[in-house]
C-alpha cells in the first residue's frame, strides 16, 4: 500500500439521483442518493475531495451532499462551467488538473459526470500520470442503472484497467515508433511481479521474459547494432507467439494480448535475414531513416557500403565483419573517393572494383562520407550543415524527396464515424460493434450514447488501425480530436461535422 494520501475527484450534475445501496466490488454497501458521500466509506484513506459543480447543480445539491458527508471534514466546492464551447472544456480540464495536490494518489468518480466530463477526466488522468507522476489510485463509476436484487444494489465499476490502457498504449508507442522497450519491459516486469503476490497458483512465467527481449532487442536497435538487432527480432518473434505468453497475457496482461499485432508488425519489418544478410542490413537503414532516426541511418548506410564492397571483392559469411579486411576496403573507398573530390586519377584499382563500380552502391559512397562525417562529429567543424538540411541529404540518400506540388497537395482525410452507442444499460465486458471500414490515413470519429468504458475500449481498438486521429463526438460542439498522426488534425481541435443518421447504435 503506498503511503501518499488520497484525493477524490468527483462531479454533480443536475439529474434526478435516487437513493440506492452502492456495492463495492467483494465489499461492502452503502445507501445513499450521491455516490460520492459512498466513496470516504468505502476507501478510508481518502482524505481530502474536490466535487465540480455548476452554478446548476451546486443549488441543487451542493447542501445535501455535506450533508450527506462522513463527519470530520467536507470536501471542497469548485465552480466550473457546462462545457458548451471548445474553451471551456479546456477550462473544466484545467480545473481538475489544478485541482489534485502534488504527490498524491487519485481517485476519480465519473458516476454524475454529465456531458464530456467523463472524457475529460480520463485525459485528466493521463496528463496527470504523464506530466506530474501522480499515481491513479481508481477510476469509479457507481452502476445506478445496473442495480439489481432486492433491495436493490447497484454495483461499483472499477474502470482503472481501462485507463491503464493508457500505459499501455503510451509503451507500445515508443517500442513502435522510437523503438524503446523500456516502458514495456518495466509494465510486463510489474505485472508478473504483482502476480507472484496473489494466492493464484497459476502465476505467469512468460511475462517478464518476454520484457527482457523487448528490452534486448531494442537496446541493440538504439545503438544501431545490426547484428545483434537481426538475432534478437527473430527470437522475440518467436516468444510472442508462444502459447504459453499468449495465454499468460489474456489472464495477467489483457492489454498485451490485444496489442500484440501492433508489436509483431514492427518486429517482421526488422527481421528480414540472417546477420550476413546485406538486404536485411540496408532495410534496417531504412527502417531507422523512416523512424527519423537519421544519426543510426547514416551510420549503418555507410558500413552497408562497406559490406557490399568487402562481397564484390569476395568476402562471404562472417567474413563480411573481420576487421582487418573491411580497413582495406574502406581504404580503397577512401582512395575513390579523394580522387573524385580532388579530381585526380583514381589509384591502382584491385581487380573487384570494376565490378563494384557499377553497383548503385558505389554511387552512393561519394554522397554518404559529407553527410555521415557531419552527423558523427555533431557538427564541430567549419561551416557546419544546418540540421533541417541535414535530415534533408539523409533522406534523399534512401529516396528522392517528393516535390513541392506533391507536399503541398496533400488529399484530406475521410472522416469514418464509429458509432458504440447503446439503448439500454450495459457492463465493461459487453462487445463492441465491430468496426467499419476505415481507409489508412482516416479521422475515426466515436459517437453514441454510451458510458465511459465503451469510448475507452472504442478508443483502444482503434489503437493499430490504419486511422491518423481519432474523435470522439460532442452533440453541441462536433468532433472533438484526442489523438493524431495526422498533419491535418492536432489533438483538442474542435470539428464541425455531424454523424450520418443511423451510425450510432445507440440513443
Amino acid at each position: 500500500m503506498s503511503d501518499r494520501p488520497s484525493h477524490l475527484i468527483t462531479f454533480l450534475g443536475t439529474s434526478k439521483y435516487d437513493r440506492v445501496f452502492y456495492g463495492w466490488p467483494d465489499g461492502p454497501q452503502v445507501q445513499t442518493s450521491l455516490f460520492p458521500t459512498a466513496l470516504p466509506r468505502f476507501l478510508p484513506e481518502i482524505r481530502s475531495a474536490t466535487v465540480f459543480v455548476t452554478e446548476e447543480s451546486e443549488a441543487k445539491y451542493g447542501q445535501e451532499l455535506d450533508a450527506q458527508w462522513p463527519d470530520g471534514w467536507r470536501p471542497e466546492h469548485v465552480l466550473i462551467p457546462k462545457g458548451s464551447s471548445a474553451d471551456e472544456l479546456w477550462e473544466i480540464f484545467d480545473k481538475v488538473v489544478n485541482a489534485v495536490p502534488p504527490d498524491c494518489r487519485v481517485v476519480f468518480d465519473i458516476t454524475h459526470a454529465f456531458r464530456s466530463i467523463p472524457l475529460i477526466s480520463v485525459l485528466a488522468v493521463a496528463y496527470l500520470w504523464s506530466a506530474r507522476d501522480i499515481q491513479l489510485q481508481a477510476l469509479v463509476y457507481g452502476a445506478y442503472e445496473a442495480r439489481t436484487g432486492d433491495p436493490e444494489v447497484a454495483p461499483v465499476f472499477d474502470l482503472t484497467p481501462m485507463v491503464n490502457l493508457l500505459e499501455w498504449l503510451a509503451a507500445v508507442e515508443r517500442f513502435r515508433h522510437h523503438l524503446d522497450g523500456e516502458p514495456l519491459r518495466r509494465l510486463l516486469d510489474q505485472i508478473q511481479g504483482q502476480a507472484y503476490q496473489s494466492p493464484s497458483p497459476q502465476r505467469p512465467t512468460q511475462l517478464k521474459n518476454a520484457g527482457n527481449a523487448v528490452k534486448r532487442l531494442t537496446d541493440a536497435l538504439l545503438l544501431g547494432r545490426v547484428r545483434e538487432v537481426l538475432t534478437e527480432a527473430p527470437r522475440l518473434l518467436h516468444a510472442l507467439a508462444n502459447p504459453q505468453l499468449r495465454d499468460e497475457a489474456g489472464r495477467w496482461a489483457k492489454p498485451l494480448s490485444l496489442m500484440l499485432e501492433p508489436i509483431q508488425a514492427v518486429l517482421r519489418e526488422i527481421a528480414r535475414g540472417p546477420e550476413t544478410d546485406l538486404d536485411a542490413h540496408y532495410n534496417l537503414a531504412r527502417f531507422y531513416n523512416d523512424r527519423r532516426l537519421y544519426v543510426l541511418a547514416i551510420t549503418l548506410l555507410r558500413e552497408w557500403i562497406i559490406s557490399k564492397a568487402c562481397q564484390a571483392a569476395g568476402v562471404q559469411g562472417r567474413g563480411l565483419f573481420d576487421g582487418g579486411q573491411r580497413e582495406e576496403i574502406e581504404r580503397v573507398l577512401g582512395e575513390c573517393y579523394a580522387a573524385r573530390r580532388d579530381e585526380k586519377p583514381r589509384p591502382t584499382e584491385p581487380q573487384w572494383l570494376a565490378s563494384f563500380a557499377a553497383e548503385p552502391a558505389f554511387d552512393l559512397w561519394f554522397k554518404v562520407p559529407n553527410v555521415r562525417n557531419d552527423v558523427d562529429h555533431a557538427g564541430m567543424r567549419p561551416n557546419p550543415t544546418e540540421a533541417e538540411r541535414l535530415i534533408a541529404n539523409i533522406r534523399q540518400l534512401f529516396s528522392d524527396p517528393p516535390a513541392p506540388e506533391q507536399e503541398l497537395s496533400m488529399p484530406e482525410p475521410e472522416i469514418v464515424f464509429y458509432g458504440i452507442g447503446v439503448a439500454e444499460p450495459t457492463t465493461p465486458d459487453a462487445p463492441l460493434p465491430p468496426l467499419p471500414p476505415i481507409p489508412r490515413g482516416s479521422l475515426v470519429v466515436i459517437e453514441g450514447r454510451a458510458p465511459i468504458w465503451r469510448y475507452a475500449l472504442a478508443w483502444h481498438r482503434l489503437h493499430g488501425s490504419p486511422a491518423g486521429a481519432i474523435g470522439v463526438y460532442d452533440p453541441r460542439l462536433g468532433a472533438v480530436i484526442v489523438a493524431s498522426h495526422c498533419p491535418q488534425f492536432r489533438e483538442g481541435q474542435v470539428l464541425d461535422v455531424q454523424p450520418p443518421a443511423g451510425t450510432s447504435q445507440g440513443g
